[in-house]
């Protein structure tokens, strides 16, 4: 347990070093900035090398001494095909490439914010939007990583109340201090800039008839996706999907997902990320952040959900948001367990 902790939290203070170090540091092309450069390296090598564990890991079987080690679920687990590992490989690389290139390169930072960027308010020479772009692309590359080892029955059957409060923790923490929460803004202003508030009536109006009209969205566009391929594909593609809904098979869990994950989610994404990033790079972010359900058509419609969700933080407010996720969420989610 202890060291199952340890691997979470030294990342973590890592990660919050960086981006305090940031707020501290405005701007990013000055020699006071060159710590948040090194750290930002180190942040990428370590990425790296979990990339590369990949291929590693496929290339030949396991040590005799990892063998003895752990039970059969776990080697399964670590059984992983070339075939996964390559292209995760190739991903995670392509994203260390980008966090490099955020890094070192004005330039790309310029093309960036020109044209994927335009948006938003992202400034090419501001350290807490050059570090919050190097810690998308990160994320991103541990994302198409770990989609590797989602094997057939390794899928969400071990989640509970632990991980979903520990990932919107982080989620929220990156989110506070990501827009200078203690060092530059107060409470009321840390949540202005998030866009959050007491919900208003249009807030639960709109948020609530939001949820719903995605979710609508969601059924149609899994009903037009059918007619596009043939029962096994379509069975082949969402077996994730209904499997991650399977695992949550009470309510108290079911009302624990719903609402850890649309605060932490549309803290983080609509409230810290969308006025940097503009609501498309966000939304190509949110459902990227989702290829746990595998690269098909779903992450189209999670774009699109994505897309809906920033309209109405743009609109009416991150709390408007947050109700539409929850809503989202939970009549999916309690409709799998009904059926």
């Amino acid at each position: 347990m202890t060291q199952i902790l340890c691997f979470i939290l030294i990342p973590v203070f890592y990660v919050g070093a960086l981006i305090y170090g940031a707020q501290s540091r405005p701007r990013f092309d000055t020699a006071e900035a060159r710590m948040l450069r090194w750290l930002s390296v180190g942040l990428i090598g370590f990425t790296v090398l979990f990339g590369s564990s990949l291929l590693f890991w496929a290339a030949g079987p396991l040590p005799a001494e990892i063998n003895t080690e752990l039970d059969a679920a776990t080697l399964d687990f670590l059984a992983l095909p070339m075939g996964r590992a390559a292209p995760a490989f190739a991903l995670v690389t392509l994203c260390c490439a980008g966090a490099l290139a955020t890094l070192w390169s004005v330039p790309f930072r310029n093309l960036l914010a020109r044209f994927a960027f335009r948006s938003g308010a992202f400034q090419p020479d501001a350290s807490t939007n050059v570090v919050a772009l190097v810690l998308a692309f990160i994320l991103l590359a541990l994302i198409f990583g770990s989609q590797a080892f989602i094997n057939e029955g390794l899928v969400a059957g071990e989640i509970n109340i632990e991980q979903l409060l520990l990932q919107a923790f982080i989620f929220l923490a990156c989110a506070a201090l990501g827009v200078g929460y203690p060092m530059r803004r107060n409470e009321r202003q840390t949540f202005a800039r998030l866009g959050l508030r007491l919900p208003e009536r249009t807030d639960l109006l709109f948020g609530i008839g939001g949820g719903v009209a995605l979710l609508i969205v969601v059924i149609l566009g899994g009903i037009l996706w059918q007619l596009f391929v043939t029962p096994e594909s379509f069975a082949e593609q969402t077996a994730f999907a209904r499997e991650f809904a399977a695992a949550f098979h009470n309510l108290p869990l079911i009302l624990a997902l719903a609402a850890l994950s649309a605060v932490s989610e549309e803290v983080l994404f609509r409230g810290a990320l969308q006025p940097i990033f503009g609501l498309g790079a966000t939304s190509v972010f949110f459902a990227l952040f989702h290829t746990q359900y595998g690269y098909t058509p779903s992450l189209l419609l999670l774009f699109i959900v994505g897309a809906g969700l920033g309209m109405l933080r743009q609109r009416y407010s991150a709390s408007a948001a947050i109700i539409a996720h929850f809503t989202f969420n939970f009549l999916q989610l309690a409709g799998s367990m009904g059926g």
